[in-house]
């Protein structure tokens, strides 16, 4: 493997710095979850995109909107260290039902990347497995 793929050679592997994590939401995605983990992160200086089945901005499930970054069918998983999908119900159920969601979570797992859920849901990584 190229060392410049690999993680280990760009520095700390147990560092979030200079990490690319891309999390997966749709409507109904929990934004405060999501932003408090977005804020960490990006203290840490990762790099956070936030990606969907559409461009534009999701509804919130306690209100307000989420900016969409990119698509999910447009960006493929290796193109990121790590993938984080937060909380709400219908945030997960809709990338469950999204042929798109599961690919790329599966994609990720098969290359050994660190995925988590926020919350007790695990629904999308039930799909992917």
């Amino acid at each position: 493997m190229s060392h410049k793929l690999g993680m280990i050679a760009r520095g700390n592997p147990r560092s979030a710095t200079g990490r690319k994590v891309a999390v997966l939401a749709a409507d109904g995605v929990d934004a405060a979850g999501l932003q408090a983990m977005r804020s960490a992160l990006l203290s840490a200086d990762a790099k956070v995109r936030v990606l969907s089945t559409r461009l534009g901005e999701l509804r919130s499930a306690g209100g307000g909107t989420v900016a969409v970054d990119d698509l999910l069918v447009a960006t493929p998983s290796i193109m990121f260290d790590a993938v984080l999908v937060p909380c709400g119900t219908d945030s997960i159920t809709a990338l469950r039902n999204s042929g798109d969601a599961v690919h790329f979570v599966r994609e990720a797992l098969k290359h050994a990347k660190p995925v988590s859920t926020l919350g007790e849901r695990v629904d999308l990584l039930v799909a992917a497995a």
